[in-house]
């Protein structure tokens, strides 16, 4: 057996620990949400980005990135954590800013995320590192200023969740 890196060894203990949560939570009404943690906004930078320039991975730690930014300035997460957090990301070859992808896109990818309830989007939070709220409503302007978009366009949902 070949030893171990860094990178293996991490990997390694984030699917034993994924897989302990997805066991404990299968229908994911609990804890298995602190999983979704990058994903709301990821899954929309994917959508926003067409699915072809970004990887799934690149556009989860878009979504942390921004998420975290978010925490913070939800006042649930200091910034030394969000910046250790991307610093993390960064030494992983990851990118942690939007880049090109269409802030109006990402808005629009955002209305059909399926953890809207009763018109409102909530969100797995951070707030420590390793540390996540698993809901968390986000005021819409805050998230345009976040996102760099000074459009009017709602982020309530408006249709049936898409995912």
């Amino acid at each position: 057996m070949r030893p171990r890196g860094p990178l293996t060894e991490v990997i390694v203990r984030a699917v034993a620990f994924k897989a302990r949560v997805v066991e404990a939570d299968v229908l994911e009404r609990a804890e298995r949400q602190i999983l979704n943690y990058g994903h709301t906004i990821g899954h929309a930078v994917e959508a926003a980005a067409g699915f072809r320039r970004l990887t799934h991975g690149e556009a989860i730690a878009i979504g942390m990135a921004l998420e975290g930014q978010l925490a913070q300035r939800l006042g649930l997460v200091d910034a030394a954590a969000v910046e250790r957090q991307n610093a993390l990301l960064g030494r992983a070859g990851l990118p942690v800013r939007l880049g090109a992808v269409s802030r109006t896109a990402l808005l629009r990818a955002l209305t059909l995320d399926k953890k809207h309830r009763d018109g409102v989007l909530r969100w797995p939070m951070l707030v420590g590192i390793g540390q996540v709220r698993r809901e968390q409503e986000v005021p819409d302007t805050l998230l345009q200023e976040v996102i760099g978009g000074a459009g009017s366009r709602r982020l309530r949902s408006q249709s049936q969740p898409a995912r």
